[in-house]
């Protein structure tokens, strides 16, 4: 049975629509309203660029695609339970408020949370089309739980990852082979060849050097054409004798994520990508 916490404060969530015109974003705000959210605003789009106070004032959109277009901001509030009670719910969320932006021609641009109370407090009131003083979003009762884990596997049992000084080695070696000279690697991995780089002041652990490794391949996770043009190295250097079965699982666990990172952009960029048509800002999500 999952009780309720009498402690927990009300947690808000703050949802962005963009939606294609002014009365898109209407309609879109009082669907919100009716699922009960407190407050909604309805703004063009970077409504920031058009106020005289504001550091965005007659700047250039980070959005020129949307030129034109209409944004819902929407305060939803739910009570009764900590965060990570609701996390399960909010995932359903999510998805229940993209769907209403999708029905509407647009998508969700994203969202922001934290104590309600201080939500409702900053809330930009510019453009408010719906207000409604102290309502809460209903909750399921009891509150969807996540799935059960699946038993645990056997633990890893060789987790030496191996001298950083090592491992560099390989790398450049690998690199050497694959490539021959710096001027033909992948844009990802040409640091690896410079002679600064590869003689210079020597990593404090092996896991910092496969860190950064990882980040050059794809910065903060994210696929580009570079990426792809890296995968091939990676590969090589996973395969390579001189690699200690440690690194050997980290490069391995890279390589997963990279598989999956480009296909999970694609669906959680669905929306944005194909709501402004084939004129909008390209999205590079090579895989």
């Amino acid at each position: 049975m999952q009780l309720m916490s009498a402690a927990a404060p009300a947690w808000g969530v703050q949802y962005t629509l963009s939606l294609p015109s002014k009365g898109a974003a209407r309609a879109a705000a009082a669907e919100l309203s009716g699922m009960g959210h407190r407050l909604t605003a309805v703004r063009v789009h970077d409504h920031f660029r058009f106020v005289p106070s504001s550091f965005w004032y007659g700047r250039p959109s980070m959005d020129p695609e949307l030129e034109g277009w209409w944004q819902v901001f929407s305060l939803a509030v739910y009570s009764g339970y900590d965060r990570m009670a609701l996390e399960p719910f909010f995932r359903s969320e999510r998805i229940r408020v993209a769907h209403v932006a999708r029905a509407h021609g647009g998508f969700q641009q994203g969202y922001s949370e934290g104590h309600a109370a201080t939500l409702e407090g900053v809330f930009t009131r510019d453009g408010l089309v719906h207000e409604q003083a102290g309502a809460n979003v209903a909750l399921p009762s009891p509150l969807p739980k996540d799935p059960v884990r699946p038993p645990a596997g056997p633990p890893w049992t060789c987790s030496e990852v191996g001298e950083p000084a090592v491992v560099v080695e390989a790398v450049v070696a690998v690199a050497e082979r694959m490539y021959g000279s710096a001027e033909d690697v992948p844009d990802a991995v040409g640091w690896l060849l410079d002679e600064e780089f590869a003689f210079g002041e020597p990593y404090g652990s092996t896991g910092e050097f496969l860190g950064d490794l990882a980040d050059a391949v794809a910065h903060q996770g994210t696929c580009t054409d570079a990426t792809v043009e890296a995968v091939p190295f990676l590969m090589e250097l996973v395969s390579d004798g001189n690699v200690t079965p440690g690194s050997r699982l980290v490069l391995l666990g890279d390589l997963l994520r990279l598989a999956a990172s480009g296909p999970a952009a694609a669906v959680s960029l669905a929306d944005r990508i194909t709501a402004p048509g084939v004129s909008g800002r390209s999205l590079q999500l090579n895989t």
